[in-house]
């Protein structure tokens, strides 16, 4: 993000250069995302997969009702 600004940052609520200090806020969640384990991507596949078959039985049952009752979707 790029901010041009006759007013000065502090005002716009952004931090000081004190507050957040010479290092490079990447250097920062590098660290971070090195701790986080690679499991995690596998998890939210996983999931994922869940909530759909939960929600692919409702649509089946959903359109087997339709068909149950001689209704067309």
């Amino acid at each position: 993000m790029f901010l041009l600004s006759s007013v000065p940052f502090e005002q716009f609520g952004y931090p000081t250069i004190a507050k957040i200090g010479e290092k490079a806020l990447p250097e920062y969640t590098g660290v971070v995302m090195e701790r986080v384990p690679d499991f995690i991507p596998l998890w939210v596949l996983v999931l994922g997969g869940i909530y759909w078959l939960a929600h692919r039985k409702e649509e089946v049952a959903e359109a087997e009702a339709m068909e149950k009752h001689g209704g067309a979707a």
